[in-house]
């Protein structure tokens, strides 16, 4: 699984719609669907901060067995 597609798993999982989630990381909602879908990258400092914000791992994050 990407990143996007963890993310994505994430939210859902949180119940979260993209505009609560975006809200919750202190970004736009156009950022974090273009996030979701791939179009965009994010640098590990960012990957720490959406990790701490959301009180899971980075690990988590970055796990391609994520369910």
């Amino acid at each position: 699984m990407t990143f996007g597609e963890n993310l994505k798993n994430v939210r859902k999982g949180k119940k979260l719609t993209q505009c609560d989630m975006a809200k919750q990381l202190g970004i736009s909602q156009n950022y974090l669907s273009d996030i979701e879908n791939d179009n965009r990258d994010i640098n590990i400092k960012r990957l720490i901060v959406f990790a701490n914000k959301l009180n899971i791992s980075v690990s988590m994050l970055m796990n391609d067995n994520i369910k």
